[in-house]
Formats: C-alpha cells, structure tokens, sequence
C-alpha cells in the first residue's frame, strides 16, 4: 500500500510539472556521458557526468529527465550519484521507485535515474556548445580490461525509457542519447606493484625506490617483486614502461 501512494505521489509531481510550467518553443535536448574515453587503475572511483545541451539558440526548457544507466557489474561497481554540481538545483534526484522494478538493485549493471526540476520553474538545457550538467555517476574499478563502456539505453522493461520532458504538458524534446563513455581498468599482474616502500600507498616514493630496484642497488626480494612491472620474475628495464603507466595513474 505503501508503494502504491509512492507511486501516486511520484506521478502526481510529474503532471505538476508539466501543466504548471510556462509553455516553450518546443526543440531537441541531447544528452552526453563523459568523459568519452578514461584510463583507472583497479580500485580507484570511476567518474562519469551526465549533461545535457540543446542544439538551437538560446536554449530549451525541460521538466524532467529520466535516462537508463547501463555498465558491466564484473567491471564496475556503482556507488552513488551527485547532483552538487548539477547546473540546476533538482526537485527530486535519484533512483526512485519504478513500474519495471530497474532501481530493485543496482548491483545487476542498469539503473533508472531521475531529475524533476521545481513546479512551474523548468530548467534550460544550454545552446551548443555550452552543456549544463545533470549529475555526476561514481563508480569503483573492479577488474582490468581493455575496454568498458557506461553507456544510455534508450529503453528498457515495459515504461523504462531514456527521455526528456518539456515544460508544456505531454512535449517530449529528447534528442541524440547515443552516448557512451569507457573505461580502460588497468588491473597490475601481482596484487603489490607499485608500492615498492611496502607502505600499502603509490607515491612518488615508490618511484626513487623503484630506480634503485632497476639499477641493482637495491635486492630485497619484496621490493624486486614490486617493481617486477610485467611479472616475469626480475626487475630490469623491460619493467619501466609498465611500472610507469601504472604508476601514474596514482599520482
């Protein structure tokens, strides 16, 4: 019972929106991901903005946005949204409750998620090449691979669907949602290269002692496994680009 006037309530807002909000010259609102292409280390935050832009002058008023986040779980472990940064201050943000049960985990790769601008107070998606910022998605690197996109699926279930609304009743101005940000996760192949100091950080401490390491001074068998980069059981020169690619991503 409880759900049902959840739901009463969420759409009760919706239709407020709508007929509330003055009426608009009615265009197309693109929506991006991005950045386009990152590089993150195994265990560091992934971070992914959704914007939007409108690609007439002087821009597009909108009500509300629902937009199908999609990634892969073995890759990417979602862990929140953001909407601090948003180039709005949002009625309602979130995952909230939907008819197709999208939001009923996270963990499975997809979410719905949702912004309602104010009553009668639509937002403006900007005129190109200006954008304004929706939200901000954060994720955590769980596995290497060459290639991971977060990505928008125009639909999804039943009533899932990837969409912006206008500021008159019933107007739907979405335009291109083909957007896809990826991700590069470089995983080490020992679970302690880099951190040559064994102080369980990679600072650039790591970098003077793993010069040490390579040149032979030093021998110590923990600090030759560290900076052995490529993992075929020495330290030499062959691990230096390796060792710095990785390295890198941590300072």
């Amino acid at each position: 019972m409880k759900k049902h006037y959840e739901r009463i309530f969420f759409f009760s807002i919706v239709l407020a929106v709508n007929w509330l909000a003055p009426a608009t010259v009615l265009g197309t609102v693109d929506l991006f991901l991005s950045p386009s292409l990152q590089t993150r280390a195994t265990g560091q935050i992934v971070e992914v903005t959704l914007s939007a832009q409108w690609n007439g002058t002087p821009g597009q008023q909108f009500s509300a946005i629902d937009s199908i986040l999609s990634w892969n779980p073995t890759h990417l472990q979602f862990l929140n949204s953001d909407v601090s940064m948003a180039g709005y201050s949002w009625f309602i943000s979130g995952f909230l409750n939907d008819p197709d049960g999208i939001n009923t985990t996270l963990a499975d790769g997809n979410g719905l998620f949702t912004v309602l601008a104010l009553p009668g107070s639509p937002a403006t998606a900007p005129a190109a090449p200006a954008t304004m910022i929706i939200a901000k998605f954060h994720f955590k690197a769980l596995a290497g691979t060459p290639a991971t996109p977060i990505q928008l699926l125009p639909t999804l279930g039943t009533f899932g669907r990837t969409r912006v609304l206008g500021a008159t009743a019933g107007s739907d101005v979405t335009g291109n949602i083909a957007t896809t940000a990826v991700v590069t996760i470089v995983q080490p192949c020992a679970p302690l290269v880099g951190d040559i100091d064994g102080d369980t950080f990679i600072t650039f401490a790591d970098v003077a002692a793993a010069v040490d390491v390579y040149l032979g001074i030093d021998t110590l068998p923990a600090h030759v496994t560290a900076a052995d980069a490529n993992c075929d059981g020495q330290a030499n020169g062959l691990d230096i680009q390796p060792f710095t690619d990785y390295v890198l991503l941590w300072l």
